[in-house]
């Protein structure tokens, strides 16, 4: 019977050393953006940002299904969060700061999945302030496939504008044959309209977004991730605003233990603006550090 005891009590504790329930993800980024206008350099601006997000989960999610990072989806696992974002962007010699809270959550219900979030933010400079949220609906697609739809809405007060978005996400996971390798892919296509009520202008945009990762082993992630975007500004007067934007990125994370990981990735990207008068082109080069902890 002792012994018996014993080995219940060793297998509850393996059991739980291969499973979380909270998880909290901390990154730091930093950046440069050289903006040119009409050919004419106008002074770097300095972008630095925080990022932490916390999740609760409604029961332990294992790791033993995969990659470990891919651990909650592969459970379909339900979840509440909360997140700060803190921006800090120096041009010239002014400081802009700015701090975003969210909380949200998912529900996955009969392989039915529901989302949804809703945040708000500050400007510390200029006291604006903006107020963001959606909600999206999904299914599985048997046990390594997911396809959501999401509806989102984003008021700024800084230009007093308000934008709608619509997306369709996909994510994938695949085991590669027998081994311990594997691979996964998230993609989302999106659209946004924007009606800046001071100035009766209204802006669309569309993107593509995507992240591809090759896990040699179930602790080790590297991939690169990618955004392409198109949009345009119209005004009652005729003038416009013509932008598209491309962002490539590579990165690699290493969980050491169970319960730790360690990231790091680079990104590059530009934006090009036409307007009515002239021509745009921002080069920006960013670099990110993350941590995570499970238990």
């Amino acid at each position: 019977m002792f012994k018996r005891t014993l080995l219940m009590s060793a297998l509850a504790i393996s059991s739980a050393a291969n499973a979380y329930m909270f998880e909290a993800t901390y990154e730091y980024s930093d950046g440069n953006i050289k903006p040119e206008v009409d050919g004419t350099n106008r002074g770097d601006i300095e972008p630095s940002f925080h990022l932490l997000d916390v999740r609760v989960y409604m029961e332990d999610v294992s790791i033993a299904g995969g990659a470990w990072e891919e651990a909650a989806f592969l459970d379909k696992a339900s979840y509440v969060n909360g997140q700060w974002r803190g921006l800090d962007v120096e041009v010239g010699n002014v400081m802009i700061k700015s701090n975003d809270y969210l909380i949200g959550g998912q529900a996955v219900i009969n392989d039915f999945i529901i989302r949804s979030n809703i945040s708000t933010g500050k400007n510390q400079s200029t006291d604006d302030r903006s107020v963001s949220g959606g909600f999206g609906f999904g299914s599985y697609i048997g046990e390594h496939h997911a396809l959501t739809g999401d509806i989102a809405f984003d008021y700024d007060g800084a230009e007093d504008a308000f934008t709608y978005r619509l997306g369709v996400n996909y994510h994938g996971y695949l085991p590669i044959g027998d081994s311990i390798q594997s691979m996964s892919f998230d993609g989302t296509l999106y659209t946004n309209n924007t009606r800046y009520a001071a100035d009766n202008r209204n802006g669309t945009l569309t993107g593509f977004s995507g992240i591809y990762t090759y896990y040699p082993l179930p602790q080790v992630g590297v991939g690169a991730e990618f955004d392409i975007t198109s949009g345009s500004n119209r005004e009652t007067t005729g003038n416009y605003t013509d932008s598209t934007s491309s962002d490539l990125g590579l990165f690699v994370h290493y969980y050491p233990i169970n319960h730790f990981r360690l990231g790091i990735n680079v990104m590059t990207g530009k934006e090009e603006d036409r307007t009515t008068n002239s021509k745009t082109i921002n080069q920006t080069k960013s670099w990110a550090f993350n941590v995570r902890l499970r238990f």
